[in-house]
């Protein structure tokens, strides 16, 4: 469709040829020459105008810093023909323009970049530090379980390459049912589930061992602070003794001479202030002892004994929840991630 205006007859042909005769970059001037050279003559504040109205529709952008236009490759102006231009004579508020295209593109695709980055780092450092906790916890078991190096090594090599080819073949099975290879994939995950239940039992016997110990050490917490009890009120006795027993001596100096019945009650004091420094001793290796404990797993059981998660008739339920809950995230997390990376 051929444009026309009210008084300088601009044309989406003219449009089109003063465009296509301007260089990558040029200005309002280097506009109006062009547009000079074809014959028409329009005033600056025209060409103002007519450059805000190309700028909207997207043909043409313009760089604030040097104060220049540049004609936009794809623009449909110079490929398809052009809407409904406004007539120069009509009042179009001058100040309006639209984004910069480049500049807006280049805004959204740094933040799209970056946000694709971190998740993607996030994701990939979450699945490695699931298959590392996994693999550690089963090496840490096969190496307690082994007596003799000789089987010891093989038997945490193997634990070790279990739990880092399951994760390929779960990959492994959802491409191949991405791809329509069904019997495939079935075969990968019937091989990969069938070595999950020895690391399920791996798993559970090291979580449970670590419970356990708790539990024993909150037992001997108990035990300890009742033997402490005790030996704290037969050192305050004793104490107490101590101090009659000096007084007594004193008492029979005064009265009769520090004779042999002085003596004795001397004896008998310091044999009990002997008998109350073992007594102390006593109570500060206890202490020294629940010191030496490990205080978070201790509190741990309690806090698990509390919710009614651990304890009488639910001793397995932790252990088993905890191992089953790592199990699913070494396996199919990164075997998800792993799958969508193949099929991309």
């Amino acid at each position: 469709m051929t444009i026309q205006s009210h008084s300088s007859g601009l044309s989406e042909a003219i449009l089109k040829q003063a465009l296509n005769s301007l260089v990558t970059s040029f200005n309002k001037t280097d506009f109006v020459t062009a547009l000079s050279s074809l014959g028409v003559t329009i005033t600056t504040d025209k060409a103002r105008q007519e450059l805000q109205k190309l700028k909207r529709q997207s043909q043409i952008t313009f760089d604030p810093i040097t104060k220049t236009w540049t004609v936009v490759a794809a623009s449909p102006g110079l490929s398809q023909p052009v809407h409904t231009l406004p007539m120069i004579g009509v009042n179009q508020p001058s100040s309006f323009s639209s984004p910069r295209p480049g500049q807006s593109l280049a805004k959204g695709g740094f933040l799209s970049s970056f946000r694709s980055l971190a998740h993607g780092s996030i994701t990939h450092l979450a699945c490695l530090a699931a298959i590392l906790a996994l693999v550690a916890i089963n090496a840490s078991f096969a190496w307690n379980l082994g007596e003799t190096d000789g089987f010891r090594y093989p038997f945490v090599i193997g634990l070790m390459a279990c739990d880092l080819i399951r994760p390929l073949l779960i990959a492994g099975g959802l491409w191949d049912f991405a791809h329509k290879h069904i019997m495939r994939g079935l075969f990968a995950f019937v091989v990969a589930l069938s070595l999950a239940p020895l690391s399920i039992l791996s798993s559970t016997s090291v979580i449970s061992a670590a419970l356990f110990l708790g539990s024993e050490q909150n037992q001997k917490a108990e035990v300890s602070d009742s033997v402490r009890t005790n030996l704290q009120f037969e050192y305050q006795r004793l104490q107490g003794l101590v101090e009659r027993q000096w007084q007594d001596w004193e008492n029979e100096c005064k009265r009769g001479g520090c004779g042999s019945r002085a003596a004795r009650l001397a004896e008998a004091a310091k044999a009990t202030e002997i008998e109350a420094k073992q007594r102390l001793g006593e109570i500060v290796n206890l202490v020294e002892d629940s010191n030496r404990s490990s205080e978070f797993i201790a509190r741990a059981v309690k806090s698990f004994e509390a919710l009614g998660l651990f304890g009488t008739n639910r001793l397995m339920f932790i252990p088993i929840l905890l191992a089953l809950t790592l199990e699913i995230a070494a396996l199919f997390g990164p075997g998800l991630l792993l799958a969508s990376r193949r099929h991309a």
